[in-house]
């Protein structure tokens, strides 16, 4: 009977992991940071194109209050009628990460959390065509994506986009 038992249990497990290629366990939703910075902004990092283009309103952001995993503030700025871009910025060390969240630079920002690393964003994936959340964790300076879920299009302009492009 223990052997049935393991054995079904064996099968769920891979059913689960096969059908799941980014596998998110409860505990990392909220993936604990255990300071928040509350120092001077630091000076905002120009190492490349897109950070000397925004330079202006990147480092403005540097003067808000954290809002993700401790030291992260969020710069945000419209690109056009419902556009918006979101990027993270190190507050402690002026550091831009290089995910950019909406316009045309990939799915919408959701929700962030100020004391976690954990990302959750939307929108359309284009190799095909269907809505999605997607989860991220912060590894160090990058945000790794570990879990995408299909879901519904989520208001009337996704919906509108959707049915355009069918």
């Amino acid at each position: 009977m223990k052997y049935w038992a393991l054995l079904i249990l064996l099968i769920f497990s891979i059913k689960e992991s096969i059908a799941n290629p980014y596998p998110l366990k409860p505990r990392d939703y909220y993936v604990g940071v255990n300071k928040i910075y509350q120092g001077k902004p630091a000076t905002l990092k120009i190492t490349d194109e897109y950070i000397k283009n925004y330079r202006t309103r990147l480092q403005e952001a540097l003067n808000q209050d954290v809002e993700f995993a401790g030291e992260y503030v969020v710069a945000e700025w419209g690109c056009g009628s419902s556009c918006v871009i979101h990027s993270f910025i190190n507050k402690r060390t002026g550091v831009v990460l290089d995910h950019v969240f909406g316009g045309e630079g990939g799915p919408f920002l959701e929700e962030v959390y100020l004391n976690s690393r954990l990302v959750k964003a939307f929108g359309e994936n284009e190799a095909d065509g269907k809505f999605y959340t997607y989860y991220y964790l912060l590894e160090g300076n990058q945000l790794k994506l570990v879990k995408m879920n299909e879901r519904e299009p989520i208001d009337w302009v996704d919906i509108i986009n959707y049915a355009y492009r069918k």
